[in-house]
């Protein structure tokens, strides 16, 4: 009985892993939040973050540490088309929570926090990096779609990211 009852739910559980429910991103227009940092030894940091309509961009070198560089813009609406196509080319809305790789101790490390309309999206990662299909790269090496990602960030701000 129980294995027959194991038979009849595993195809629904089966099918229910390969969703996503994770809602869609938005088309156009800016999001409500947009936070991103990467950083760490030897690289300094870079942090990306929303204010209104405008897009904060620091820049803090490894050495000297204290030195920052700031600058800001305001991407137009056909900017934001292009850069939520290729979040959605990168499977931003499926990306893990955490990536991982705890073989690297020194490397870098990256957070997101996107919030839209239409739900939130969150990631972050230390030496590994998120792929389109939900999982991690579980490589210091930049994943594909990270680096889509990171070029599509890179267009709307103007400068390479990171």
């Amino acid at each position: 009985m129980r294995r027959a009852l194991a038979l009849a739910i595993l195809p629904l559980a089966l099918a229910a892993c390969g969703e996503t429910t994770a809602p869609d991103l938005p088309r156009a227009g800016p999001p409500r939040e947009l936070a991103l940092s990467f950083g760490g030894y030897g690289y300094g940091s870079h942090t990306v973050t929303l204010r209104g309509d405008t897009l904060v961009v620091v820049r803090r070198d490894f050495f000297p540490p204290q030195s920052a560089t700031t600058t800001s813009v305001v991407p137009d609406a056909a900017a934001w088309r292009r850069f939520w196509q290729a979040a959605g080319a990168a499977g931003v809305e499926r990306w893990p929570r955490v990536c991982e790789n705890r073989d690297v101790a020194d490397g870098g490390g990256f957070t997101l926090r996107l919030i839209a309309d239409a739900g939130t999206w969150e990631s972050q990662g230390s030496n590994s990096y998120p792929q389109a299909n939900g999982r991690c790269s579980g490589s210091p090496d930049f994943s594909r779609d990270f680096r889509t990602f990171t070029e599509a960030v890179s267009a709307l701000i103007g400068r390479p990211f990171p």
